[in-house]
């Protein structure tokens, strides 16, 4: 087991190891109850790789659980420092990498001389020149939405050198577009990961057997609804036609000489609305 306090590997490695999995997902919840129940679930789903947010509450406490319980099989980081002491308290906990959404110079070297991973937050060029002056070699662009694949294009152009995890508005179906433009990885949050559960089926719930990453599914079925309409489930052709309503994610990793295909399954039903009336659809059934 992972040493408290004690990245899972270097910087360097670290900085691989999220080339690798390709989507860090972005946990940001009201509760500490509610941050634990979602990771849960996407972990057991197959995701590879977590961001926790400190605003959420006891987001070291979500931190320390989760990095105890996959003993440093899967990435868990902290995220939205923005404060000396936020990154104190990450690498505290064990956080195996640190994200900002901005790049203050005293934050970035108190988060550097953590000896973690640090991805400061950055939208424009001299911002990104600024965070390398300080040593960084990977960034988070962020609001990624705002400058698109096209704005990332033209900042690998003079910053060929650095890692850039786009991060902020962007869908599950926009993944593959960002890494063929040159992303080192992308963040996704609300996209994937909602605040809550809350409506949903209990994690304990759906049985996740089988490797999630190869696509395959452990043919047990339960039927939930996830209360946020901005959720929009991915079309999953391994589901197709067998329900209505899927949360599953396939994520490709196009243009890359790399691992193939993430799988990602859900085991809650995303509301659908209606054309017609507008209003949210009956909840589907996940088989997983």
């Amino acid at each position: 087991m992972m040493g408290a306090g004690m990245p899972a590997c270097p910087p360097e490695k670290m900085l691989d190891r999220i080339a690798q999995i390709g989507v860090i997902v972005v946990i940001r919840s009201a509760t500490k109850a509610d941050a634990l129940r979602v990771s849960r679930v996407l972990l057991g789903a197959g995701v590879k790789a977590l961001e926790v947010t400190y605003t959420t509450p006891d987001a070291s406490k979500v931190i320390t659980t989760l990095r105890r319980e996959t003993s440093g099989e899967v990435l868990v980081g902290a995220g939205t420092i923005r404060s000396v002491d936020d990154s104190l308290r990450a690498a505290e906990s064990g956080a195996d990498f640190l994200v900002s959404p901005g790049s203050p110079p005293r934050l970035i070297e108190a988060m550097l001389a953590t000896g973690r991973l640090v991805l400061p937050g950055v939208l424009t060029p001299t911002e990104v020149m600024h965070a390398r002056s300080l040593g960084v070699s990977a960034v988070k662009l962020f609001p990624a939405a705002l400058v698109g694949p096209n704005g990332l294009r033209a900042l690998l152009g003079p910053f060929p050198d650095v890692a850039f995890v786009p991060t902020g508005g962007i869908t599950m179906d926009e993944v593959v577009t960002w890494l063929d433009a040159g992303a080192h990885a992308v963040g996704l949050g609300s996209t994937l990961a909602p605040a809550s559960l809350s409506g949903a089926i209990p994690c304990a719930g759906v049985g996740f057997a089988g490797a999630p990453l190869s696509g395959r599914c452990a043919g047990r079925t339960a039927t939930a609804r996830v209360p946020d309409e901005r959720l929009t489930g991915t079309s999953c052709p391994r589901h197709s036609g067998r329900h209505t309503t899927c949360g599953c994610a396939r994520l490709a990793r196009g243009g890359r000489q790399m691992a193939a295909t993430h799988h990602v399954c859900l085991p809650f039903a995303y509301p659908q609305r209606s054309r017609s009336e507008g209003g949210p659809g009956q909840a589907g059934t996940i088989e997983q």
